[in-house]
């Protein structure tokens, strides 16, 4: 098991100064508990208003709870040449639990049974900063040349850091550095292990004419998600990423915290 830290390890540096102590982990969580209703992971009172019944989501105990599902709709349909060749980009807006705009990349023939598909979560230090603290990028990566060689889609949703944002989830790299796992950090903010929601991905598919899936994922709790809310999947497809210096520890976590299954581990 990685190591639990202690929050009077934690430094917050801010514009006049630098807190420490306790003092940085009682910043720390009044931050959290200042972005509810703002940021991803958090529900406003409108959104849950307005909201049907359907989702699934696991609060910190682990426990799959039934929320209630919202609208997603269809918007436009482009081509998109990228370095790892030709695919067509679809977007959605998506209004319930969070309102975001989910976006499709598809290679290839994908409808009907069967289709591989991979529902990734934005990762903005990774993938647009470059870092290494987790394997997100790679999974990305790996996930949209596995599409091009065998045909699926990458649904790709804005749930940063597992659903808590990204402002929060710098605020967890910090209580991380200070010596808490990535599962400690987020409880130590006030909020689940996974704030993510999944309820827009039945939509997406049924309106892509996917019947079922194979999903590219070592996360069981994701499959589990998806089969609440009724999505058909026939198996999963692990995403093997080597790890490094910096991430080590992170996936680690993931599979003795959030139970991913990893066999390289």
């Amino acid at each position: 098991m990685c190591g639990h830290g202690k929050l009077s390890d934690v430094q917050v540096h801010f514009f006049g100064g630098v807190l420490s102590g306790e003092h940085a982990a009682r910043l720390l969580q009044h931050s959290a508990n200042a972005t509810s209703g703002s940021s991803a992971g958090n529900t406003s009172a409108e959104e849950s208003s307005s909201a049907e019944e359907g989702a699934a989501v696991r609060g910190g105990s682990g426990r799959i709870t039934r929320k209630r599902k919202a609208q997603t709709s269809f918007v436009s349909e482009c081509a998109l040449p990228t370095s790892k060749g030709l695919f067509r980009l679809r977007a959605y807006r998506h209004q319930g639990r969070k309102r975001h705009e989910p976006v499709v990349m598809v290679a290839g023939e994908a409808k009907g049974e069967g289709v591989h598909v991979r529902v990734h979560d934005q990762c903005q230090t990774s993938e647009v900063l470059g870092s290494q603290r987790c394997d997100c990028r790679e999974q990305l990566d790996a996930s949209l040349k596995h599409i091009q060689a065998h045909g699926g889609a990458v649904i790709y949703l804005q749930q940063e850091g597992r659903g808590i944002g990204l402002a929060n989830k710098v605020a967890a790299y910090a209580l991380q550095d200070g010596g808490l796992d990535t599962v400690d950090a987020n409880r130590a903010l006030g909020f689940g292990d996974d704030e993510r929601s999944y309820e827009c991905v039945p939509f997406i598919l049924e309106d892509m004419g996917v019947s079922s899936v194979k999903l590219m994922t070592n996360n069981p709790f994701k499959v589990d998600s998806l089969r609440e809310l009724g999505v058909n999947v026939l198996g999963n497809i692990p995403i093997v990423i080597p790890t490094n210096e910096h991430n080590a520890k992170y996936i680690q976590s993931k599979v003795q915290r959030m139970g991913h299954l990893i066999d390289s581990l």
